[in-house]
């Protein structure tokens, strides 16, 4: 649990955050805008924070070399990629409202 926890965490930040950026220029790569082109964003951004945890899990588990799965290694991720996506959208949200000239 000592290794998990930071590593779930380093992998949901990394793709809940700089994955915004991805997720923004994949939704407006579609070419649908309004409330559709956000909630592609949205998705896109959390499954980039989930992908990010469970790949920190991943990491985790090869360099404890354990290879039975626990309950807290299906949870903790999905817990951290969820919180982290939102935010990570939300920071974007933020940044494109507020930005100067309008996004």
């Amino acid at each position: 649990m000592k290794l998990l926890f930071p590593m779930c965490l380093a992998g949901a930040v990394i793709g809940g955050f700089p994955g915004g950026m991805v997720a923004f220029f994949f939704a407006a790569g579609t070419g649908i805008g309004g409330s559709a082109g956000e909630a592609i964003c949205l998705i896109v951004n959390l499954l980039l924070g989930l992908g990010g945890a469970f790949t920190g899990v991943l990491l985790a588990k090869a360099i404890r070399g354990q290879p039975k799965i626990q309950v807290t290694e299906i949870v903790l991720p999905v817990f951290l990629g969820v919180l982290c996506g939102v935010a990570g959208y939300l920071w974007l949200y933020w940044a494109i409202s507020y930005a100067d000239p309008p996004l």
